[in-house]
């Protein structure tokens, strides 16, 4: 361990007592756990018996697991994403594409990211008896068996699907999945005490599993399915120590590198973690997400990992859950030590990365204080939520504290799930009217509020100042004032961070997507702009923030531990979000920005649209942290509604450099070079609401020349807002 890097007594002793327990019950032989905080391993500690028959053999920090499970996130889900990030797979591609096996009726349309989350269909296992013969017949027998549901239907945790994963990417990579773990993760991370089927050395300070044909498991694969398949499979096999997956773990947690070597980009990284909606509920394509943005995989014979990255925290414990006989339990265990590491924090310094509280959180952390009797007017949607998922609307209705009066929601409306107008409608758990600002009016009236005392705001914006969410907050400022209502904003982080960029609105091109002149991705929060509108705009209205607690103008929203819930139904997703400041501003022109795909703003195109020649312009036009691959898609929405459209992919690599409104000009730019009329530029000066710029694009000007025409209004804003921020650099 690294000096000064030791974790504190309180949390040590807690999951010493926690292990030691479920060694004197006879739970498990033995365990060791890692903790790694701030970048380094904190704490490795070993306890029992890494065997107790046929002979008992102390545990040591050293000794060797059979990870089980655990081999599906550090293997084939990295090494999936890997190849993504190299452009040989795509996520959202028939798995088909490159496994020949899967082209047939119903396997047809899986998708890679389907297997990766376990939506794919496939049941949870087949007899041994189809493995008996050899990796060739069980892999055919995988992909002619019978799917337990549609595709993308339900989520059903399978083996089979990760077994079918692994082989895919060792066909991509054109080499077995082992010797590739080696190349790719292994040897870059110096994990040197990590293999599939370890050679003898590792082999004789293994934790041995179970019996099987008259010798007990030891160094050899405890999943059949993966000894039947020579010790190597997609869903299993894995050997390595605690200290090992801690280095895997502190990658994950440095943004993809590990002294110096980088794995994976911080873009994949974000999209290995990020929460994605499944059938029931969310999952990440590295795992399960427990509450509170951390991301978890077990394994069978008692494995498990978490890795925290807002917390800057990961846990590793090994158990030796299944020896001598398969009768070990350390459920129980595991959860004492997660309580321990993760909810009682001990040390003095800050995470790196800081866990943030949404300013909902704070607001009940408080009990309400600053509603505390009053009569409450509410402008919110259920994207709103606690930490704990529930909505700000249902927080706020069960306060005994606070008395909703009045309700008003945005555009998409409380449930967040509409496009187009949404009318009024009655909320079944308060009984009260929603007021809908996007129906037959986008601005409330004093009478809206009732007789409330105060209007708080909380919804979830996404920083860019054609997202009508600002535009309301200023309309809903503009309402309370005449009603000489003071307004309370309960903030959020901005995900895309606290970086300003693109042309500031012109002073005449006032609208519902151009509310104020701030630039088009602003960085800042609601609560920083509701201060803002109210001072620049002359409103007399008192405006007060409930801040959010912990948040950085630097971070991203991966760094932030919160879960992403979309707030719109075309951004599902924080990459879709990344991209939305650029690429929306093609959406008021000719072509498709994906809306009706299932990466809405990452793709672009249209019928007309040669997909070789714009990816190969996008690639020389040396953007920074973002790639473009040739793509073609269907969309479900206009204008192609059910017409195949050719285009680009838009794929951050590497956010902290990414200027998703320099790329959406680019993008444009390259569009009336190669399709000249074809492509109607015209309408993104709605969005743009910036003449000169516009001007520019349509002259055929480089986008830095465009650039030069905002950049005095750009700093004269970031001049004007700095009274106003809230949150530090």
């Amino acid at each position: 361990m690294a000096p000064g890097a030791e974790l504190d007594a309180a949390r040590a002793q807690r999951i010493d007592a926690s292990v030691q327990r479920a060694v004197s019950a006879g739970r498990t032989p033995g365990a060791v756990v890692a903790v790694v905080e701030h970048g380094q391993l904190a704490f490795l500690r070993a306890w029992g018996s890494r065997r107790v028959e046929p002979d008992r053999q102390a545990m040591a920090e050293d000794t060797l697991f059979d990870l089980a499970s655990l081999t599906k996130p550090l293997v084939t889900a990295t090494l999936a994403m890997l190849l993504v990030e190299r452009g040989k797979l795509a996520l959202d591609a028939p798995a088909s594409r490159w496994l020949p096996l899967l082209r047939r009726g119903d396997k047809a349309p899986i998708t890679v990211e389907q297997l990766l989350l376990h939506t794919a269909g496939f049941p949870a296992a087949l007899a041994l008896a189809d493995f008996r013969q050899g990796k060739a017949q069980a892999l055919e027998r995988i992909a002619a068996a019978p799917l337990a549901h549609a595709p993308g239907a339900k989520y059903l945790y399978s083996d089979l699907g990760y077994i079918l994963l692994g082989e895919l990417v060792a066909t991509v990579a054109g080499m077995p999945l082992d010797a590739l773990a080696e190349r790719e993760i292994f040897a870059p991370l110096a994990m040197r005490d990590t293999a599939f089927r370890p050679r003898a050395e590792l082999s004789a300070r293994a934790a041995s599993t179970e019996m099987r044909d008259g010798r007990w498991l030891t160094g050899e694969a405890h999943d059949p399915r993966a000894r039947l398949l020579g010790g190597v499979a997609g869903h299993a096999g894995l050997f390595s120590t605690a200290a090992d997956v801690a280095r895997f773990a502190r990658m994950i947690l440095g943004g993809g590198a590990l002294e110096g070597r980088r794995v994976l980009t911080e873009h994949t990284v974000v999209a290995l973690l990020q929460p994605r909606a499944i059938p029931g509920g969310q999952r990440a394509l590295f795992g399960d997400l427990p509450l509170g943005g951390a991301v978890s995989h077990t394994g069978f014979t008692g494995t498990y990992l978490r890795i925290d990255r807002a917390r800057d925290l990961a846990l590793v414990v090994l158990a030796n859950g299944v020896h001598p006989r398969g009768g070990g339990d350390v459920r129980a265990m595991r959860l004492e030590v997660v309580d321990a590491v993760m909810s009682t924090p001990g040390s003095t310094r800050a995470p790196t990365g800081g866990a943030v509280m949404a300013g909902i959180d704070v607001l009940a952390a408080g009990a309400f204080a600053e509603l505390r009797g009053k009569r409450v007017a509410l402008l919110t949607h259920d994207a709103a939520r606690t930490a704990a998922g529930e909505t700000t609307l249902a927080t706020l209705a069960a306060a005994a504290s606070v008395k909703l009066v009045a309700l008003l929601s945005p555009e998409h409306g409380m449930g967040v799930n509409a496009d187009g107008n949404v009318a009024d409608a009655r909320e079944p758990h308060t009984g009260l009217l929603v007021r809908s600002l996007y129906g037959a009016r986008r601005r409330p009236t004093p009478a809206d509020f009732g007789n409330a005392e105060v209007l708080v705001i909380d919804l979830c914006d996404v920083g860019v100042r054609f997202f009508t969410y600002a535009s309301t907050l200023g309309y809903a400022l503009e309402a309370a004032a005449l009603a000489r209502l003071p307004v309370l904003v309960v903030d959020r982080p901005n995900p895309l961070g606290g970086a300003a960029e693109g042309p500031v609105r012109d002073a005449d091109r006032e609208s519902f997507v151009a509310y104020h002149p701030v630039p088009v991705r602003h960085g800042m929060t609601l609560g920083e702009l509701a201060r803002l509108f109210a001072a620049e705009r002359k409103l007399s209205v008192p405006v007060g923030v409930v801040a959010a607690r912990g948040w950085r103008r630097s971070q991203r929203f991966a760094d932030t531990g919160l879960t992403w819930t979309r707030p719109s139904p075309n951004l599902p997703s924080v990459a879709s979000a990344v991209v939305y400041p650029g690429v929306a501003l093609l959406e008021t022109t000719n072509v498709s920005v994906g809306r009706g795909t299932d990466r809405p703003f990452q793709l672009v195109g249209a019928p007309w649209v040669d997909s070789t020649r714009l990816s190969a312009a996008l690639g020389a036009a040396g953007l920074a942290g973002v790639r473009f691959a040739a793509a073609r898609f269907t969309p479900t929405q206009d204008p192609f509604a059910g017409q195949a459209c050719a285009g680009v992919s838009v794929e951050v690599t590497d956010p902290p450099t990414f200027a998703p409104v320099r790329a959406g000009l680019e993008i444009a730019r390259q569009l009336r070079i190669l399709h000249g009329a074809a492509f109607r530029a015209e309408g993104m000066g709605t969005l743009l609401a910036h003449r000169a710029t516009l001007d520019a694009l349509r002259a055929g000007k480089t986008v830095d020349e465009m650039a030069r025409t905002w950049q005095p209004a750009l700093a004269d804003f970031e001049r004007r807002r700095q009274p106003f921020l809230l949150y530090p650099p």
